[in-house]
């Protein structure tokens, strides 16, 4: 999922699920992510409690284009 990637990709080894989480919903701004979704399958695979909308989606990935700035 995006949020694994991002944080993951960033660099930022041995990151929890927590942590995860945490830089998606308030670094990423991906205010679709729940409670429910601190956890393997969700952040990993994708499988949100309610998705991500297109925006976050496009917004996320725009990290990877503009070499780490969001």
């Amino acid at each position: 999922g995006v949020a694994a990637s991002i944080s993951f990709g960033l660099g930022v080894d041995g990151a929890t699920f927590e942590e995860s989480y945490n830089f998606a919903k308030n670094m990423m701004r991906l205010d679709s992510l729940v409670p429910q979704d601190k956890d393997i399958a969700p952040l990993s695979v994708g499988s949100l409690t309610y998705g991500l909308t297109l925006q976050e989606l496009t917004a996320a990935y725009t990290v990877y284009a503009n070499q780490g700035s969001y």
